[in-house]
C-alpha cells in the first residue's frame, strides 16, 4: 500500500487532526480488534498547545513517565540508580497532593542534577515511546477517539513536545520500509 494511502487513512481515524493547534489535554483512543471483538486497553495521546508530549495507557503520571525512560535509557536500570531514585522518589513523597504537577517536574529536575539523564534521552526516549504506541495502536487497531481537555498537562509535560504530522510520517514511512523489505 503507497505511504501516502496509509498516511490519509490514519489521519481520517484520528478526529480533527487538523484542528490540534491549540489543544492541551489528552486525546484518549479506544479500540476493538476487530478479529477478536475484545477490548483493547485504552491510548492517553497527551498533547500540550497541539504538540504530542506523552503516549500511555493512562494519562501522565511520575510511574509511567519512570517506566518509558527506564524502558529507552538502558543506565537507568542499573541497581544503584534504581537506588538513587527510589530515594529521590521517598524525598518527594511527603510533597502535598495539590503539589503533584511540581513533584513530577522536580524529580525529573533532581535526574539531571545527578546526571543521570539529560534532555536528549529524554525527548528521544518520549519519542520512541510514542512511535511505538502509534504503530501499535494506529496502524492496527480502529476504534474511537474522544478529547478530554487538561490545562495541567502544560505544565506538566517534560518536553515541548512534537508535531503529530511528523510523527505519523516517520510511523507510516518506517512501516511502509518493513513492507517494501518483506516484498518478494
Amino acid at each position: 500500500m503507497d505511504l501516502l494511502i496509509r498516511f490519509l487513512a490514519v489521519i481520517n481515524r484520528l478526529p480533527n487532526i487538523s484542528n490540534v493547534a491549540n489543544l492541551t489535554g489528552y486525546w484518549l483512543f479506544e479500540f476493538t480488534d476487530q478479529r477478536d471483538a475484545y477490548p483493547i486497553e485504552p491510548w492517553y495521546l497527551g498533547l500540550s498547545q497541539g504538540r504530542v508530549v506523552f503516549s500511555g495507557n493512562q494519562q501522565i503520571s511520575w510511574r509511567e513517565f519512570l517506566k518509558t525512560l527506564q524502558r529507552y535509557v538502558a543506565r537507568l536500570n542499573s541497581t544503584d540508580v534504581k537506588q538513587i531514585i527510589l530515594t529521590l522518589e521517598q524525598q518527594f513523597a511527603q510533597a502535598e497532593q495539590d503539589a503533584q504537577s511540581n513533584l513530577f517536574l522536580a524529580l525529573l529536575q533532581k535526574l539531571y542534577h545527578f546526571n543521570l539523564i539529560n534532555s536528549e534521552e529524554l525527548e528521544q526516549a518520549l519519542q520512541l515511546k510514542i512511535l511505538a504506541d502509534f504503530d501499535s495502536y494506529l496502524l492496527q487497531y480502529s476504534g474511537q477517539a474522544k478529547f478530554l481537555p487538561f490545562s495541567q498537562l502544560e505544565i506538566q509535560a517534560p518536553i515541548l513536545g512534537f508535531a503529530i504530522q511528523d510523527l505519523l510520517v516517520k510511523v507510516l514511512s518506517g512501516a511502509e520500509n518493513f513492507f517494501e523489505s518483506h516484498d518478494g
